[in-house]
């Protein structure tokens, strides 16, 4: 019964006790796109998009570790003492249980009641979101659309791209559609339409 409140002590003294904060949490009037995807021959992707500060500490940054009360010099020594006591925890589960003793009915109803509330009632997905929402102030918005092909979700991403119009804009693509006559094609059909909202139903048909 003293193993796990002491385990979770020892948790909560290298990282403060408070949730880590963004690196840079500064306004920016600069956006940036950010693409995730498996592989390059892949046809899912996902697009990350916002200021450019935030990104970055998001994705592309380490999160700044607050620190309240204990010097980093001490990491080494409480990590080694935290899988003590993770193992020292198992031990006491698996001994409990094979003598069968009244601990055994109290891990037994704590492992069935923190299993479907881990999964279903707060799950890490919802400690992500208020996290986001009260802890660094982010509001995120998510939207998901198919594509009738991946030149079409191409389009989609380079559209939202804020360097779409330099030079270097579409460099990002090269691993994925190697330059070509078509692609250039392609890419001065998209950045026509994009400037005028029209580019001929014949080349939309095609490309998008």
């Amino acid at each position: 019964m003293l193993v796990v409140p002491l385990t979770g002590l020892v948790v909560c003294l290298p990282d403060g006790g408070q949730p880590r904060q963004l690196l840079n949490s500064s306004p920016s009037d600069f956006n940036r796109l950010v693409v995730a995807t498996d592989s390059l021959d892949s046809t899912k992707s996902t697009g990350f998009y916002g200021q450019s500060p935030t990104v970055n500490s998001l994705l592309n940054k380490p999160l700044h570790q607050t620190r309240s009360f204990w010097p980093m010099s001490f990491d080494g020594p409480l990590r080694a003492i935290l899988q003590c006591l993770i193992a020292a925890q198992w031990v006491c589960a698996v001994g409990s249980c094979s003598i069968q003793d009244w601990n055994a009915y109290i891990i037994v109803l704590w492992v069935a009641f923190s299993i479907p509330v881990s999964a279903y009632v707060y799950s890490p997905v919802y400690g992500v979101r208020d996290w986001m929402i009260y802890g660094v102030n982010i509001s995120l918005s998510s939207t998901t659309a198919t594509f009738r092909s991946r030149r079409s979700m191409l389009s989609a991403l380079l559209y939202l791209s804020p360097d779409k119009y330099e030079p270097s804009g579409t460099r990002w693509i090269d691993p994925i559609l190697a330059p070509s006559e078509d692609r250039s094609q392609w890419e001065a059909a998209l950045k026509a339409y994009m400037m005028t909202g029209d580019a001929g139903d014949d080349v939309k048909a095609m490309y998008w």
